[in-house]
């Protein structure tokens, strides 16, 4: 299994971020994807990490990767097998970021900061299919 630690991208341009790792077609991989702002939101009721979070690195990748024997434009198929929140944060977020610190496209409905959290249970359905789709590659 190969362990990939995400990293901030600034830059936004992925043909010009390296790839993490080589995975090999059939190849089983553990890949590690932390939350959009990395970490800096806490499982509390308060939504001042939401309004004072540093968007200047906000944007993390869990990846690129190169698969040998494909190229640019290619579809690949991919079986997520299982998915779990990381042990020491078993829980996720849903914020509206503050319009002073960059805000979001309903920033002008929602000019303030807000957050929900809550416990994540994971069951993973093996009997349902992403569709294959040609495009930015991302699944979420």
């Amino acid at each position: 299994m190969i362990r990939c630690t995400p990293v901030a991208d600034t830059s936004r341009d992925l043909a010009v971020v390296p790839f993490a790792a080589v995975i090999q077609p059939g190849e089983v991989v553990n890949i590690e994807c932390v939350d959009c702002v990395g970490g800096q939101i806490k499982n509390d009721d308060s939504a001042d990490d939401v309004r004072d979070a540093d968007l200047s690195c906000a944007h993390f990748l869990s990846g690129p990767f190169e698969i040998p024997g494909t190229e640019p434009g290619d579809i690949l198929a991919v079986e997520i097998q299982d998915v779990q929140p990381f042990a020491e944060r078993p829980w996720g977020f849903c914020a509206i970021f503050d319009k002073r610190n960059g805000g979001g496209f309903l920033d002008e409905e929602y000019p303030q900061a807000a957050k929900g959290e809550r416990e994540v249970e994971v069951e993973v359905d093996r009997r349902k299919r992403m569709p294959l789709t040609e495009g930015g590659g991302g699944g979420g």
